[in-house]
């Protein structure tokens, strides 16, 4: 009789604790962070023949994402293919390229080599100095003169500063 009061309180017990156990609720999953692409085709952009390449996917109703778009968009655009990608218009390259957070912005090289990237906001002047032909176009430079006047680039694969003089 011992043993089945033993076992009885030992049952009970068990499910007591069982009751306990399914009450408590289970720590919130592991977030991950956004990623941004490493490597884009550059066929699935215009200009793919273009040295580089800024991307930016977005949406229509990110306020974060129109003011980036305002610091791409006043980039010197020579040798530079800009597009804005607004996930509504582009759903297939948001998806292949799986962007879930917008803003993203990417830096690619002519074979697609994702050289610098954004998700969210990008503090003002960080594009231009990221390094490759980019810089911000000023009222009163000669944007658009197809004349370099010492100006200083980084090159985003040597990581070294070099001096670009067209006489």
């Amino acid at each position: 009789m011992s043993q089945l009061l033993l076992a009885t309180g030992l049952a009970l017990g068990a499910l007591a604790i069982a009751a306990v156990l399914q009450r408590r609720k289970p720590a919130a999953p592991m977030q991950g962070s956004f990623v941004a692409p490493t490597q884009l085709d550059r066929q699935d952009f215009a200009y793919p023949e273009a040295p580089w390449l800024i991307a930016e996917f977005m949406a229509d109703t990110c306020l974060v994402c129109d003011e980036v778009w305002q610091q791409v968009d006043a980039i010197d655009q020579g040798g530079v293919a800009i597009e804005k990608l607004e996930v509504n218009e582009a759903k297939l390259l948001h998806d292949r390229y799986r962007i879930d957070g917008v803003p993203t912005t990417v830096l690619a090289d002519s074979n697609g080599v994702v050289r610098a990237s954004w998700v969210g906001p990008i503090r003002p002047g960080e594009l231009a100095d990221t390094g490759g032909p980019l810089r911000p176009c000023h009222p009163l430079s000669n944007h658009g003169s197809g004349r370099l006047d010492h100006q200083k680039v980084r090159l985003a694969n040597r990581h070294e500063f070099i001096e670009i003089v067209d006489d």
